[in-house]
Order: structure tokens, then C-alpha cells, then sequence
């Protein structure tokens, strides 16, 4: 049984964790003292009498994977040693050992067939407000101080997921969405450590990660490490744990349509008998059967809805850092109403950034397109909103666009920790949505590091205390369908900034208050852009 679902798993976990923490600590501290970064692994591992179970070399790694220890390559990640994982699983040359092992045997498994869809006369239409079931496209009810919680590429298992878990959870979200990402190969037991809380085995002294549950609503989507083991651990377990049916749906009230799309089944190609080619992608296109809900059941393109469009999907259709993923921007450019503005939350680039409104400008130089399209431009606009900071490794970085070119607003490159002769580490987060009839109070919130006298960064995240990046309201005109954005707070003290990002010394020194109701709080709003513009 989940600890959330007793009501004890987000109080007890810290005296849980003291109960041994302590000694697995110090085991840590003292393998990791006077070993030579450069040449030596550090390995937790506590030991059991038998050698099998023993954690001596890192050929023992290759032999037992992810099963037999963890393996910590700095001191400063010796908190994480208490969960499934620590982010020195995941840079450099252990985590080029396990994750290659994991894969080569994870794509074997064979793919989930046919693709999960909802039967029975389900529409895979829920209330925003309750998560009752909808039978028509039409249907949604009031919306009133509803909170939504989401991250994405959290499901590491590491101690900071853990922590960006426990800050979303204290705000008491009614509905939670993971856009993906369970590592390294989205297995039945991956989910099991790293998103349902189900320990490890008992040798190992670690607690399982959580992923919190919505008061009514938990969905957790695909991605592309979910697609490694042919979404059997996403279909196996963690419909299971959510509850969900399909890897798609959608939450709507009389002025929002919420949409979580599946961009992780056909993102990589696979052979006839299912297997996932490893190391090529794809543009990462809706499945059909998606693409039909859309436009059928959801009636997406109906120019008479003017209901407010947000959707969620794993891989991003833009960025001013990589390649973009334009299957799925391809195949709405067909459905949506031209000239609709949209809110589009995503992840897949494991970083944290804002982009002003943009229409999307592509070529098959710098995003991968559908089919034999060489050039792509959107008949829509939207908000993008990269969101994939959530527990995995980030790299804190800048973009890479020529500047002139650049429709970043803001982003998130500090440096939370440095793992020896590896990389550089970026700080976690979540974002949260309140909605209050036809308006969206959106907040980004970062993990912080624990106050300097309890060792700093170091010592790893603040478990109880986050801190706002940035937030801002979207509202949405039904008499038109046209959205009205404004920037309330960009914390420059977190942020980085250039390109698209004018005028953020006007905006308000404090964020609003994640309950209050944004159409009360007497503020000037800055940086405003409507639709229209």
C-alpha cells in the first residue's frame, strides 16, 4: 500500500529516514573520504553476508545493475543515499554502464499492443472541478480555486525528486500531472522505487519516491524512457497507481480545456516485432488514435468553442536550446482553429525555461518534421513553457539560438551542486496552476538548498521550503477565444534573462500568493500580451 494512501507517507518519511540515515551517512562519508575523484567511484553500499550482495568494483556494477547498490561519485550526494537513486546514478561513466545494460534489455520487452484507449462508451473527458467523467465535448462545470500540480522528468528516484514531491504535495493539489519521464527505462520497477513509493529491497536501507496524488485526479503520461520498455511499466504499474486508462485525456471546465497528449509511444522507431531502435527518434507524433479523440470526441477544431486551449505533452515542440519535436505541432496545425492561441506546457530538455509568444518557424535543419517536410510554420500561437526540471539531472546552461532570434524569456541556469570530473548539476522544481473561472494563476517554484548552517547545497534541498521563479496569469476572453498573459514576477535572483525578456525590472518585487485570488490582489500587472498581438 502507498504511504500517501494511509495519510502518513509525507510526515513520516523524515522521521523514517532518520531512523538510519545516520549510519548510512557516515558509511558514505567514510567511503568517499580520500578517494581520488578523478580515478576512484565512491559506492554506498550496505552490505549483507553474502559477497553476492556486496558492492566491490564497478565491473559488479554491469553484473547486478541498478539492483545491487548506489553508487555516489561526490560527498555532497551522500543525502541522496537514503533513496532509490542519487543523480550520480545518472552522469558520467556509471551512468553510461548502468543505463546501457538497462536499455539493451529493456527493449526487448515487448511493446504494449493495441494502444490503451477508452472504451466502454468513455470519452476520456473529466470534469476539471471533480474529475467526474463527460460524455460530450460541450460539458464542464465551474472551476473555482482549483489546483493543479505537475512536473516533468521527475521520476529519477532521487532524494531531490523526493523533495520536489513533498513541496507539490503541501499544496494540496485536486489534480497532479507527471509529464513523463520515469529512469532509466520506465520498467514495472522503476515505477515501483520511483513513482508509486515501494522500497527498494531491504539490504539497500532506502524509502521508495512518491509521486503525490491529486484529490481526485493523478495522471501520469508517457515519455521517451517510458518508451524504452514499451510502456509496460506505465501500463502495468502506474495505471495502477493513477488510476488512468489511457495515456491521454483531458479535464474540462466552462473556460478551460486542459489536454495531456502522448508524444512518448512513437517516439522512437521500432522493428516488426516491437522492439524500440535504440539511439534514433522520431519527431515524436501523436498516435492516430489520439489524433481521431481530437478531433472527434474532443471536437478540437470546432471555431464555435472558444473555451481557453492548455495542453501538456512530454517532448517540446520549440526550443531556443535543441532540436525541436514538430510531430505533434504538425499534426494540430490541422485541427486547431487558425489563428488560436494556446498554453503549451512540456519537457523532455531536463532545464527550466519561459519563451514569450511565438509562432512556430521551422526547418528540418533545426527541429525534426513529419514525413518529407522540409519547412514548418504554425497557423497558431502559443505559450511554451519547458518544464522539465522536475528530479532528473539539468543542465544548467545557456541557449544556443543566434541571440537575434532568441524568444526565451527567462531561464534557470544556476549551479546547484558539481558532481567530480562529470558535470554540473541544476536546482529541481514544479509548477502549479490555480484556476479561478477564466483565469489561470500559473507558478514556478524551485527547490532551494538547505540554509547554510545544515551544510548548504552540499547537504541537498530544503525539504519543506521551495522558492517562487516566477508566476504569471492567463485569461482567456469567451467571447472571442482570445488569451490575455501577463508577467507578475520573475525572480532575477534565480532567473537568467536576454533576448525576449524586456521590462522585468517593472515587474512586482513579490509573487502572488498561491492562494489568493489574483483578480483581488490590487497589483499593475507588466509585460501584457493578448492574442491578438
Amino acid at each position: 500500500m502507498a504511504w500517501k494512501e494511509v495519510g502518513i507517507f509525507w510526515w513520516v518519511l523524515p522521521l523514517l529516514a532518520l531512523a538510519h540515515t545516520e549510519s548510512v551517512t557516515q558509511q558514505c562519508d567514510s567511503c568517499c573520504s580520500g578517494l581520488n575523484p578523478t580515478q576512484d567511484y565512491c559506492k554506498f553500499c550496505p552490505e549483507e553476508k553474502h559477497k553476492k550482495d556486496k558492492c566491490e568494483a564497478s565491473h559488479h556494477l554491469r553484473k547486478h545493475k541498478k539492483k545491487s547498490c548506489l553508487v555516489i561519485t561526490s560527498e555532497s550526494q551522500c543525502w541522496s543515499a537514503v533513496c532509490p537513486c542519487a543523480m550520480s546514478n545518472y552522469v558520467g561513466s556509471i551512468a553510461h554502464k548502468i543505463k546501457h545494460k538497462n536499455k539493451d534489455e529493456a527493449v526487448k520487452i515487448p511493446l504494449v499492443t493495441p494502444y490503451p484507449v477508452y472504451g466502454g462508451g468513455e470519452t476520456g473527458i473529466f470534469d476539471l472541478a471533480t474529475g467526474s467523467p463527460l460524455s460530450s465535448s460541450r460539458q464542464g462545470g465551474p472551476a473555482t480555486g482549483v489546483k493543479i500540480g505537475a512536473a516533468g522528468d521527475w521520476g529519477s528516484g532521487t532524494c531531490e525528486a523526493n523533495t520536489v514531491a513533498n513541496l507539490m504535495s503541501q499544496d494540496t493539489p485536486d489534480l497532479t500531472f507527471h509529464l513523463g519521464d520515469v529512469y532509466f527505462v520506465g520498467d514495472q520497477e522503476d515505477f515501483h522505487y520511483n513513482v508509486m513509493g515501494i522500497d527498494p529491497p531491504s539490504y539497500r536501507q532506502q524509502k521508495g519516491v512518491l509521486f503525490p496524488k491529486g484529490s481526485h485526479t493523478t495522471f501520469l503520461m508517457a515519455g521517451n524512457h517510458e518508451q524504452i520498455s514499451g510502456m509496460n511499466g506505465l501500463v502495468y504499474a502506474g495505471y495502477k497507481y493513477s488510476g488512468q486508462k489511457a495515456n491521454f485525456g483531458a479535464w474540462f471546465s466552462d473556460h478551460w480545456r486542459f489536454i495531456a497528449l502522448d508524444t512518448g509511444y512513437l517516439c522512437m522507431p521500432t522493428r516488426p516485432d516491437g522492439e524500440r531502435i535504440l539511439g534514433k527518434e522520431t519527431p515524436a507524433p501523436l498516435p492516430n488514435e489520439v489524433v481521431e479523440w481530437l478531433k472527434t470526441t474532443l471536437s478540437l477544431g470546432d471555431p464555435t468553442d472558444k473555451r481557453g486551449i492548455v495542453l501538456m505533452s512530454h517532448h517540446f515542440p520549440y526550443s531556443d536550446f535543441e532540436k525541436a519535436y514538430l510531430g505533434a505541432a504538425q499534426q494540430l496545425n490541422d485541427i486547431l482553429p487558425e489563428d488560436r492561441t494556446i498554453v503549451w506546457f512540456f519537457g523532455h530538455e531536463h532545464r527550466f525555461a519561459l519563451y514569450e509568444k511565438l509562432k512556430i518557424k521551422a526547418n528540418h535543419e533545426n527541429s525534426r518534421l513529419l514525413g518529407h517536410a522540409k519547412h514548418f510554420t504554425s497557423k497558431y500561437a502559443l505559450y511554451g513553457r519547458m518544464v522539465g526540471n522536475g528530479g532528473y539531472r539539468i543542465h544548467p546552461e545557456a541557449p544556443k539560438r543566434h541571440k537575434k532570434n532568441l524568444k526565451i524569456k527567462a531561464w534557470d541556469m544556476r549551479t546547484y551542486q558539481e558532481i567530480p570530473h562529470d558535470q554540473k548539476l541544476g536546482f529541481n522544481g514544479y509548477f502549479k496552476v490555480l484556476v479561478n473561472g477564466d483565469q489561470l494563476l500559473v507558478t514556478y517554484v524551485s527547490a532551494k538548498c538547505k540554509d547554510p548552517s545544515a551544510g548548504g547545497c552540499n547537504a541537498g534541498y530544503n525539504f519543506t521550503h521551495g522558492e517562487v521563479s516566477a508566476n504569471e496569469t492567463i485569461t482567456v476572453q469567451l467571447d472571442s477565444g482570445n488569451l490575455t498573459q501577463e508577467w507578475h514576477y520573475v525572480n532575477t535572483d534565480i532567473l537568467s534573462t536576454t533576448g525576449a525578456a524586456t521590462g522585468t525590472e517593472d515587474l512586482c518585487a513579490t509573487p502572488i500568493p498561491w492562494d489568493a485570488d489574483p483578480t483581488k490582489q490590487g497589483v499593475i500587472y507588466n509585460s501584457e500580451h493578448t492574442s491578438m498581438d
